[in-house]
């Protein structure tokens, strides 16, 4: 019997395992398999030209980025659920200050998986320091995927070469979102508006409740930072898809000027 995914280490050893056809005749197909020697969780099947990149790769490469940036961050969070992985750096010296002390700092996320359904890649997000409320933002802000294996050669080196130029100017540019998060902190909304912010997003009643109860007042910002401090909280890459949408919800609610930076 199929066991139920319960590997939560990131970190644990991957494999690429051939697969059989009941005749003994090897497929085209492999599995990827997470801690062979262990659980010996079958996580996801993939094709012969499948790259199979450690999610330890993934932080190496995050990091070389971010030291040949030449830029200090400190690790933030951490997504795995068997498949999928992301974790977070923020960059507290590129920052902004929507309000005297509230600063929101650039992020760069890591991005990979073991079933094929996201590439190994970077993105660029904001985090409120003030509570860590993580803000998605990689629509505007932008991303890089890599298309060659974690590992040294003069093709990876190139696109690390490309994302870090990406983030050396995000990291200098991302104080002009100042002004439009500062538009955020003017416009207020009464209980019928923020009521409506429920009905556009087409949020769940528990989620209305606990953010309800996450106000700390009326304004777009702290409307939007009690959404985000409840997505946040629940660390899921299903929360995460809904702060992205819950992001440009709001910055269009605001009339913030589209397009990316840098």
């Amino acid at each position: 019997m199929k066991k139920s995914l319960s590997v939560k280490d990131p970190f644990a050893p991957i494999e690429r395992v051939p697969l059989f056809t009941p005749s003994g005749m090897q497929s085209s197909r492999y599995a990827i398999v997470l801690d062979p020697q262990g659980l010996h969780e079958e996580v996801g099947i993939v094709s012969e030209d499948y790259n199979l990149v450690e999610n330890q790769r993934v932080v190496e490469s995050a990091q070389r980025v971010l030291h040949e940036a030449e830029l200090e961050a400190t690790e933030g969070r951490v997504i795995f659920d068997g498949k999928r992985f992301s974790q977070r750096w923020v960059l507290q010296q590129a920052t902004f200050d929507v309000a005297p002390g509230d600063i929101v700092a650039l992020t760069l996320d890591a991005w990979n998986s073991y079933d094929g359904s996201a590439r190994f890649g970077v993105a660029f997000n904001l985090q409120r320091l003030v509570c860590s409320n993580g803000m998605l933002m990689d629509q505007l802000l932008g991303g890089f995927r890599f298309k060659h294996n974690a590992a040294h050669g003069e093709d990876f080196d190139v696109e690390v070469e490309e994302a870090v130029s990406r983030l050396k100017i995000l990291a200098g540019s991302v104080h002009r979102l100042a002004p439009q998060f500062q538009q955020m902190t003017q416009k207020r909304l009464n209980i019928a508006g923020i009521q409506q912010t429920f009905r556009d997003l087409e949020v769940s009643r528990p989620l209305i409740a606990d953010i309800f109860q996450g106000l700390e007042g009326t304004s777009l910002w702290q409307v939007y930072n009690a959404y985000t401090d409840v997505l946040t909280k629940m660390n899921t890459f299903a929360s995460e898809g809904i702060n992205r949408r819950v992001t440009s919800y709001f910055l269009d609610k605001c009339a913030l000027p589209g397009g990316r930076h840098g």
